[in-house]
This record gives C-alpha cells, structure tokens and sequence, in this order.
C-alpha cells in the first residue's frame, strides 16, 4: 500500500445519545474514506441490508438495542454474495444457526460488505499513538474539567 492516513470504523453508538458505548477500529487502506463509503451505499443497494436503521424495503444487522445476534435467514441471504462465514469467524455460533455478534465481529462483516462493491480494497488494522493517557509514558487526563 502506498502513502495513507489512519481511517476509522465506529461501532456502536458514536454519538453518544443512547447506551454512549462504541469501540473505534482504526485501519489504513488502499482507498479513500469517500470510496469507502460510496462501497458500503452500493453495498446496502445491492444486497438489501444495512447495518443502520432500515429504510423501505432494507433490512437492519446488529443496529437496535440488544440485537446483537445475526440470524440464520439473513446469513443465507447474505452467502448469495459471497462466503459471509469467514467474515463471520470472529462471532460465536449457536445451535439455531445464528451468530453472537461483538464489535470485532460486526467491524469483519462491515468490512466484508463493503469488499462486495469494492473487492480490492486492503485494510491494515492499526491503533493510534496517544499522546497523553492510555497508561502510556504521559499518563496525564488533560480537560476533564470541562466535562461537568
């Protein structure tokens, strides 16, 4: 991959306005965050699914609260595209056919999905160096006054 800057995916709710509880997946890649995104649209185009609230005729993954399970009808759906249990190797199966979904679970589906409109995209997942906090050598908690 030539030059290219730290993108992210977050998972969960980033906006804080519900259960506030997300994990940020950082990666560099071999597109652009517009390419990326335009793919995932295609994606939810092509496919019928989406992993946002479901607009006419589209069908939620994993998007409400407490839907944290893939379903057996919707992994058959999805296989029609493409071979969605590799994607699927970091969620736990159970015996209906379903799989528990965690957030690195969802962020290889997203990943996946978006791979079907944009099949050569490469991401390399990567963490951010923080300057301050994380326990790291400048164990310091700089503005925390401003959130009262």
């Amino acid at each position: 991959m030539s030059e290219q800057k730290m993108q992210a995916i977050v998972i969960g709710d980033w906006s804080d306005d519900g259960h506030g509880k997300s994990d940020t997946f950082y990666f560099t890649s071999n597109k652009t965050t517009p390419e990326i995104q335009e793919a995932y649209r295609q994606s939810v185009a092509k496919t019928g699914f989406t992993f946002s609230h479901a607009k006419k005729g589209q069908t939620s993954l994993v998007c409400h609260y407490e839907d944290d399970k893939i379903y057996r009808e919707q992994i058959e759906e999805l296989a029609k595209f493409g071979d969605v249990k590799e994607a699927l190797k970091e969620a736990d199966p159970d015996e209906d056919g379903c799989y528990r979904m965690y957030s690195e679970s969802v962020f290889s589906l997203i990943v996946w999905f978006i791979k079907l409109s944009l099949p050569d995209l490469e991401i390399e997942q990567c963490k951010p160096e923080f300057i301050n906090g994380w326990w790291g050598p400048l164990n310091e908690m700089w503005g925390y006054g401003v959130y009262t």
